[in-house]
C-alpha cells in the first residue's frame, strides 16, 4: 500500500464538534470511547493527559489526536480536579456548537471533535496509529493548511448552521490528512511505512517512533506496547526493516536531528530534546559518529551548500 493510499483511507464517517472556550481552572475528563478524539488549541495553553502516557502541554497551533478514544482529560493545571465531559455537556444551550467552562481566569480557546471512523479506516488505519499523536504548530510546515482548515472550523462552530456538522464532518477529515501527512509524510518514514504496511504489528512500532521521536523509546517498551516479546519483536522488524529495532531508532533519531538542523534556528539543546537525547554531550557524540562532523559544524556545511555562491561586489 502507497502512502497516499494509507491517507486516503484515513476517513472520519461522523463528528460531533465545537469550540470550548475556558478560564482557569478548568478540566474536563473524557472516560475510553469507541471514536477518535481530536484537539487544536487555537488560544492560551493546556496540559493533556492520556491514560498509560506522560502529560503533555498543548499550545496554540498544537493539534492532538488520540485516534482509538483512549481515556484522557485535558486541564489547566494537573492540580486542577477534574469534571466529566458529559457533566459539563448538559449545561450547554441547544443547538450550539459554542461551550464555555471553568473560572475567570486566563482563558483557553480550542476546537474540540469526537468522530466515528469508517469501515475502512477503522480496518485500516486506526488498528495501527499509535494512542497519542501530537504535531506542534512548527511540525506541519509553511505549506500546510492546517492553520486555514481549524480557522474554518471555529468559523462553523460560531455560526451553527443547519448544515455544520456535515461541513464540518469535511473539515476534520481535511485535518486528518494534515495531521497524519506532518508525522508520518517525510520520504524516508513514507518508504519505511509502505515496507510495513502488510505486516500491522511493525506498521504499529514505526508509526510509534515517528510520533514521539522525543521519546526515550527502547526495544523492550515498543515489544511491551505491542504485545509482543522482545524477541519475537526484534526478530519480525529486522525481517521486515532489514535493520534490527534499536539500530532503526538510532537512525531515525539522528536523521531526525540532522533535518532539524538544517531547517530551523533550534539550538543544539532544543535539538537534542526533541530527538531524544537527555544530554547535549550524549547527542553531540551520536551526531559526529554517524555524520563525521558535529551538529554545529554540519549546520554550518549545509547553510553554505543551501545559499549558494556569493556574488563579487
Amino acid at each position: 500500500m502507497h502512502i497516499t493510499q494509507f491517507l486516503a483511507h484515513a476517513r472520519l464517517r461522523t463528528s460531533n464538534f465545537g469550540v470550548v472556550i475556558c478560564g482557569e481552572p478548568w478540566s474536563g475528563v473524557i472516560p475510553v470511547m469507541d471514536q477518535a478524539v481530536l484537539f487544536a488549541i487555537r488560544e492560551g495553553r493546556g496540559c493533556l493527559e492520556v491514560e498509560g502516557h506522560v502529560p503533555v502541554w498543548l499550545d496554540a497551533g498544537d493539534v492532538a489526536l488520540i485516534p482509538r478514544g483512549a481515556a484522557h482529560r485535558l486541564c489547566s493545571s494537573p492540580t486542577v480536579k477534574g469534571q466529566s465531559v458529559m457533566e459539563i455537556m448538559r449545561h450547554r444551550p441547544v443547538q450550539t456548537y459554542i461551550l464555555r467552562h471553568g473560572g475567570k481566569g486566563a482563558q483557553t480557546v480550542f476546537c474540540a471533535a469526537l468522530s466515528s471512523w469508517d469501515d475502512v479506516g477503522q480496518a485500516t488505519v486506526a488498528r495501527v496509529l499509535p494512542e497519542l499523536i501530537v504535531v506542534r504548530r512548527a511540525e506541519f510546515g509553511a505549506r500546510s493548511q492546517t492553520e486555514a482548515i481549524v480557522d474554518l472550523l471555529e468559523r462553523e462552530a460560531r455560526q451553527a448552521r443547519e448544515i455544520s456538522p456535515l461541513v464540518a464532518n469535511h473539515l476534520l477529515n481535511a485535518l486528518l490528512t494534515e495531521i497524519l501527512f506532518a508525522k508520518f509524510g517525510d520520504a524516508g518514514v513514507r518508504r519505511d511505512l509502505v515496507k510495513s504496511f502488510a505486516r500491522p504489528p511493525i506498521a504499529r512500532a514505526l508509526m510509534l517512533i515517528h510520533s514521539s521521536l522525543a521519546t526515550d523509546w527502547t526495544v523492550t517498551e515498543l515489544a511491551k506496547r505491542l504485545g509482543m516479546s522482545r524477541s519475537a519483536f526484534s526478530l519480525e522488524f529486522a525481517a521486515v526493516m532489514g535493520i534490527s529495532p534499536g539500530h532503526y531508532l538510532i537512525e531515525q533519531k539522528l536523521c531526525r536531528a540532522a533535518a532539524l538542523l538544517k531547517a530551523t534556528p533550534h539550538d543544539l539543546a532544543t535539538v537534542a530534546d526533541l530527538t531524544g537525547y537527555d544530554s547535549v554531550p550524549s547527542f553531540i557524540k551520536a551526531f559526529k559518529r554517524r555524520y563525521g562532523a558535529s551538529p554545529g559544524r554540519f549546520r554550518e556545511r549545509e547553510s553554505a551548500l543551501t545559499s549558494g555562491p556569493r556574488r563579487r561586489g
